[in-house]
């Protein structure tokens, strides 16, 4: 169950490739530089701010997506 403003939604996880993770962390990066270096620093992956290095980091990081459950 996932919470989103007063809605509740029934939501499966899954966990993204490595593949799936550093694209998803390149386009976060892209939108977010300095959020994704600084989330990059805290979690022990220093980046140099270029897209293969996100890519790089976003394959090994975990990332978790949810996707809701329809009846």
């Amino acid at each position: 169950m996932a919470q989103v403003g007063r809605a509740y939604h029934a939501v499966s996880a899954r966990f993204l490739t490595p593949e799936e993770g550093g694209e998803s962390m390149t386009r976060y990066a892209e939108r977010h530089p300095r959020t994704a270096r600084r989330l990059c620093a805290y979690l022990g992956r220093p980046v140099d701010g270029g897209a293969e290095d996100y890519r790089r980091a976003g394959e090994v990081l975990p990332f978790v997506v949810l996707v809701e459950d329809h009846p």
